[in-house]
Protein backbone atom coordinates (compact mmCIF):
# COMPACT_ATOMS: atom_id res chain seq x y z
CA UNK A 1 0.00 0.00 0.00
CA UNK A 2 2.18 3.22 -1.06
CA UNK A 3 0.80 6.28 -0.09
CA UNK A 4 -2.65 7.25 -1.11
CA UNK A 5 -3.49 4.39 -3.42
CA UNK A 6 -7.08 4.82 -4.59
CA UNK A 7 -8.08 2.53 -7.40
CA UNK A 8 -11.90 1.12 -7.60
CA UNK A 9 -13.99 -2.33 -7.39
CA UNK A 10 -16.68 -3.56 -8.88
CA UNK A 11 -18.97 -0.58 -9.68
CA UNK A 12 -16.33 1.20 -7.93
CA UNK A 13 -16.24 5.07 -7.72
CA UNK A 14 -12.87 6.46 -6.73
CA UNK A 15 -10.56 9.30 -7.01
CA UNK A 16 -7.80 7.48 -9.88
CA UNK A 17 -5.17 8.62 -12.30
CA UNK A 18 -6.36 8.20 -15.92
CA UNK A 19 -3.81 6.29 -17.92
CA UNK A 20 -3.37 4.72 -21.74
CA UNK A 21 -4.55 1.87 -22.12
CA UNK A 22 -2.70 -0.39 -25.36
CA UNK A 23 -3.64 -4.18 -26.58
CA UNK A 24 -1.44 -6.36 -28.09
CA UNK A 25 -1.51 -8.01 -32.25
CA UNK A 26 0.57 -9.20 -35.18
CA UNK A 27 0.06 -10.66 -38.55
CA UNK A 28 -0.03 -14.50 -38.85
CA UNK A 29 2.96 -16.34 -40.28
CA UNK A 30 3.91 -16.92 -43.55
CA UNK A 31 2.93 -20.40 -45.06
CA UNK A 32 5.57 -22.91 -45.82
CA UNK A 33 7.64 -22.86 -43.04
CA UNK A 34 8.44 -18.85 -43.00
CA UNK A 35 9.72 -16.47 -40.29
CA UNK A 36 6.78 -14.92 -38.59
CA UNK A 37 6.01 -11.45 -38.34
CA UNK A 38 7.20 -9.43 -35.96
CA UNK A 39 4.49 -8.82 -32.92
CA UNK A 40 3.18 -4.84 -32.90
CA UNK A 41 1.60 -2.85 -30.83
CA UNK A 42 -1.53 -1.02 -30.80
CA UNK A 43 -2.86 1.97 -28.72
CA UNK A 44 -6.71 1.90 -28.55
CA UNK A 45 -7.16 4.61 -26.68
CA UNK A 46 -5.89 8.17 -26.60
CA UNK A 47 -3.30 9.46 -24.14
CA UNK A 48 -4.15 10.62 -20.87
CA UNK A 49 -4.39 14.57 -20.61
CA UNK A 50 -4.23 14.64 -16.62
CA UNK A 51 -6.33 13.14 -13.88
CA UNK A 52 -10.40 12.07 -13.79
CA UNK A 53 -12.68 12.73 -10.97
CA UNK A 54 -14.52 9.48 -11.00
CA UNK A 55 -14.19 6.13 -12.66
CA UNK A 56 -16.80 3.83 -12.50
CA UNK A 57 -15.52 0.30 -13.04
CA UNK A 58 -17.62 -3.13 -13.61
CA UNK A 59 -16.05 -6.08 -12.49
CA UNK A 60 -16.94 -9.43 -15.25
CA UNK A 61 -16.74 -11.51 -12.21
CA UNK A 62 -19.45 -9.66 -10.58
CA UNK A 63 -19.60 -8.63 -6.98
CA UNK A 64 -16.37 -9.26 -4.87
CA UNK A 65 -17.35 -11.89 -2.11
CA UNK A 66 -14.55 -10.12 0.19
CA UNK A 67 -12.74 -7.13 0.77
CA UNK A 68 -10.69 -8.34 3.44
CA UNK A 69 -7.37 -9.47 2.11
CA UNK A 70 -7.58 -13.20 4.15
CA UNK A 71 -11.15 -13.98 2.74
CA UNK A 72 -9.88 -12.83 -0.97
CA UNK A 73 -10.33 -15.85 -3.23
CA UNK A 74 -12.35 -15.19 -6.29
CA UNK A 75 -11.20 -13.13 -9.08
CA UNK A 76 -13.29 -10.22 -8.34
CA UNK A 77 -11.53 -9.73 -4.75
CA UNK A 78 -8.53 -10.20 -5.70
CA UNK A 79 -8.64 -7.53 -8.15
CA UNK A 80 -10.15 -5.26 -5.78
CA UNK A 81 -7.61 -5.71 -3.15
CA UNK A 82 -4.85 -5.95 -5.67
CA UNK A 83 -6.27 -2.29 -6.17
CA UNK A 84 -6.81 -1.42 -2.25
CA UNK A 85 -3.63 -2.36 -0.42
CA UNK A 86 0.54 -3.32 -1.61
CA UNK A 87 2.25 -6.63 -1.09
CA UNK A 88 5.58 -7.48 0.60
CA UNK A 89 7.21 -8.29 -2.88
CA UNK A 90 5.80 -7.99 -6.36
CA UNK A 91 6.41 -9.61 -9.60
CA UNK A 92 8.14 -8.48 -12.64
CA UNK A 93 7.23 -8.58 -16.06
CA UNK A 94 9.78 -10.98 -16.46
CA UNK A 95 7.95 -12.74 -13.31
CA UNK A 96 10.44 -12.43 -11.42
CA UNK A 97 10.49 -11.07 -7.88
CA UNK A 98 11.23 -7.61 -7.31
CA UNK A 99 10.53 -5.17 -4.37
CA UNK A 100 7.39 -3.87 -2.83
CA UNK A 101 6.67 -3.03 0.15
CA UNK A 102 10.05 -4.67 1.20
CA UNK A 103 13.28 -2.94 -0.61
CA UNK A 104 15.51 -5.99 0.06
CA UNK A 105 14.98 -9.81 1.59
CA UNK A 106 18.15 -12.20 2.51
CA UNK A 107 17.76 -15.32 4.22
CA UNK A 108 20.19 -15.67 6.95
CA UNK A 109 20.00 -19.00 7.23
CA UNK A 110 17.75 -21.75 5.64
CA UNK A 111 14.91 -21.34 8.15
CA UNK A 112 15.78 -17.27 8.26
CA UNK A 113 14.21 -15.08 6.50
CA UNK A 114 14.62 -11.33 6.86
CA UNK A 115 12.81 -8.60 4.79
CA UNK A 116 14.08 -4.75 5.50
CA UNK A 117 10.86 -2.84 5.13
CA UNK A 118 10.78 0.35 2.18
CA UNK A 119 11.15 3.91 5.06
CA UNK A 120 8.86 7.06 3.92
CA UNK A 121 5.58 5.07 2.97
CA UNK A 122 2.56 6.01 4.27
CA UNK A 123 -1.40 4.86 4.68
CA UNK A 124 -3.69 7.14 3.76
CA UNK A 125 -4.36 9.51 7.03
CA UNK A 126 -0.49 10.28 6.74
CA UNK A 127 0.46 7.30 9.51
CA UNK A 128 3.77 5.59 8.35
CA UNK A 129 4.37 2.04 7.96
CA UNK A 130 6.16 0.03 10.10
CA UNK A 131 7.38 -3.48 10.54
CA UNK A 132 4.62 -3.80 13.23
CA UNK A 133 2.20 -3.68 10.03
CA UNK A 134 3.92 -6.19 7.96
CA UNK A 135 4.76 -8.95 11.08
CA UNK A 136 0.32 -8.30 11.92
CA UNK A 137 -0.96 -8.25 8.10
CA UNK A 138 1.27 -11.33 7.46
CA UNK A 139 0.86 -13.17 11.19
CA UNK A 140 -3.18 -12.94 10.66
CA UNK A 141 -3.30 -15.65 7.83
CA UNK A 142 -1.50 -17.98 10.46
CA UNK A 143 -4.78 -17.32 13.07
CA UNK A 144 -7.31 -19.92 12.86
CA UNK A 145 -9.78 -17.76 14.59
CA UNK A 146 -9.43 -15.17 11.15
CA UNK A 147 -9.88 -18.69 9.01
CA UNK A 148 -7.67 -17.07 6.22
CA UNK A 149 -7.82 -18.11 2.42
CA UNK A 150 -3.70 -17.98 2.19
CA UNK A 151 -3.16 -20.11 5.34
CA UNK A 152 -1.98 -23.18 3.49
CA UNK A 153 1.00 -20.76 2.18
CA UNK A 154 2.09 -20.16 5.60
CA UNK A 155 2.28 -23.76 6.99
CA UNK A 156 5.31 -24.44 6.84
CA UNK A 157 5.85 -20.81 8.82
CA UNK A 158 6.79 -20.68 12.84
CA UNK A 159 6.53 -17.25 13.70
CA UNK A 160 6.71 -13.53 12.15
CA UNK A 161 8.38 -10.64 13.95
CA UNK A 162 9.04 -6.87 13.50
CA UNK A 163 12.70 -6.37 14.68
CA UNK A 164 12.62 -2.57 15.09
CA UNK A 165 10.71 -0.16 13.07
CA UNK A 166 11.50 -1.66 9.46
CA UNK A 167 12.71 -5.29 9.93
CA UNK A 168 10.82 -8.30 10.05
CA UNK A 169 11.77 -11.46 10.36
CA UNK A 170 10.07 -14.86 9.39
CA UNK A 171 11.18 -17.99 10.95
CA UNK A 172 10.22 -21.32 8.87
CA UNK A 173 10.01 -24.84 10.38
CA UNK A 174 11.38 -26.09 7.51
CA UNK A 175 12.95 -24.35 4.47
CA UNK A 176 10.09 -22.92 2.08
CA UNK A 177 11.68 -22.29 -1.38
CA UNK A 178 7.77 -20.64 -2.59
CA UNK A 179 7.24 -18.41 0.24
CA UNK A 180 8.69 -15.20 -0.97
CA UNK A 181 7.40 -15.63 -4.00
CA UNK A 182 3.82 -16.18 -2.50
CA UNK A 183 4.53 -12.66 -1.06
CA UNK A 184 3.78 -10.87 -4.22
CA UNK A 185 0.38 -12.05 -4.35
CA UNK A 186 -2.62 -11.93 -2.38
CA UNK A 187 -0.86 -13.81 0.82
CA UNK A 188 1.77 -10.74 0.54
CA UNK A 189 -0.42 -8.08 1.40
CA UNK A 190 0.20 -5.47 3.94
CA UNK A 191 -2.13 -3.27 5.55
CA UNK A 192 -2.69 -1.16 8.73
CA UNK A 193 -2.63 -3.31 11.77
CA UNK A 194 -4.18 -0.91 14.06
CA UNK A 195 -7.56 0.22 11.85
CA UNK A 196 -7.43 -3.82 11.41
CA UNK A 197 -7.67 -4.44 14.97
CA UNK A 198 -10.74 -1.61 14.93
CA UNK A 199 -12.69 -2.59 11.74
CA UNK A 200 -14.74 -4.94 10.36
CA UNK A 201 -12.95 -4.14 7.22
CA UNK A 202 -9.48 -4.38 7.92
CA UNK A 203 -6.49 -2.94 5.93
CA UNK A 204 -8.20 -0.43 4.43
CA UNK A 205 -10.99 3.01 4.66
CA UNK A 206 -14.10 1.84 3.31
CA UNK A 207 -16.90 3.75 4.88
CA UNK A 208 -19.70 1.40 5.16
CA UNK A 209 -22.34 3.92 4.46
CA UNK A 210 -21.10 3.46 0.75
CA UNK A 211 -20.99 0.02 0.45
CA UNK A 212 -24.24 -1.74 -0.87
CA UNK A 213 -24.01 -5.38 -1.58
CA UNK A 214 -25.58 -6.35 -4.21
CA UNK A 215 -24.97 -2.68 -6.29
CA UNK A 216 -21.42 -0.87 -5.53
CA UNK A 217 -18.75 0.02 -3.17
CA UNK A 218 -17.84 3.28 -3.11
CA UNK A 219 -13.88 3.74 -1.95
CA UNK A 220 -12.73 7.31 -1.35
Amino acid sequence: MFPKRRIPSWPVLAVVPLFALTACGGSGGQQGGGASASPTTQITSAAAKGDIGTLKWDLPAGEPSSLDYAHAGDHSSNVVVADLCDTLVRMKTDLSIGPGLATSWTYKDPRTLVYTIRKGVTFWDDSPLTAADVAYSLGRNMDEKVASNNSPNFSGVKSVEAIGSHEVTVRFKQHDELFNKEMAATSGTVARASFMLASECPGWRVERSAFFPGQQAVIS
